[in-house]
């Protein structure tokens, strides 16, 4: 994949203390946010016994395997293994992580280094939901214009569209109102006709 930023969630979706499984083109993740209001963003696995580290939990500024309680830092790195509370884990014990940003309502994430820094979303634009669509995100970049970022309209509502790629047959739209003033259910029902619509546009091609 590309070195560049794709969006993975609604910052509204993933409150402090949260940990929740991402999957960004066929990328097993998860995204996690310290008590402290810190992101971050490792592989879903722990390196002990390869449980899915979704499956654990936050506790202040670590990220906790539901399988045998080893403690992750927010710098990746171990910090503590409960069969071995005396020990202290060596520096090279450590879970893979990846960039993450947030940037006006969306977070962010970069598989490699990208060079500079995510889009920004307008401040004014109002975060509605995230969208799974069962098409590739090819297809509907294909649809709605190149760009992890794209303006798009349905039923008279502008809306502003995160497109992520999930795997090979599945994307992701997280879905904004481009009109702060428009009825946020009005805007999510926009939003949703143009999910079905983009369907429907793929098994007619």
């Amino acid at each position: 994949m590309s070195a560049r930023w794709h969006p993975i969630a609604l910052s509204q979706d993933v409150p402090a203390g949260v940990a929740a499984p991402v999957l960004l083109a066929g990328r097993e993740l998860v995204l996690w946010r310290t008590e402290a209001g810190l992101l971050r963003l490792f592989v879903d696995r722990c390196p002990h016994r390869g449980m899915r580290l979704s499956f654990g939990f936050v506790r202040g500024d670590a990220l906790v395997c539901l399988y045998h309680g080893w403690r992750w830092g927010a710098d990746g790195a171990c910090r503590a293994i409960p069969a071995h509370p005396d020990l202290e884990p060596p520096r090279s014990i450590a879970v893979e992580g990846f960039l993450v940003r947030e940037a006006a309502g969306l977070v962010w994430a970069a598989l490699a280094e990208p060079g500079g820094p995510p889009p920004e979303t307008p401040a004014a634009a109002r975060p509605l939901a995230t969208l799974a669509v069962e098409r590739p995100a090819s297809v509907l970049a294909h649809a709605l214009g190149e760009g992890p970022l794209v303006g798009a309209e349905a039923d008279g509502i502008a809306l502003l569209l995160g497109l992520q790629p999930v795997d090979d047959h599945r994307a992701a739209l997280h879905a904004f109102a481009a009109d702060p003033d428009v009825a946020p259910l009005r805007a999510l029902g926009a939003a949703e006709a143009l999910r079905a619509r983009l369907e429907r546009q793929g098994d007619a091609a």
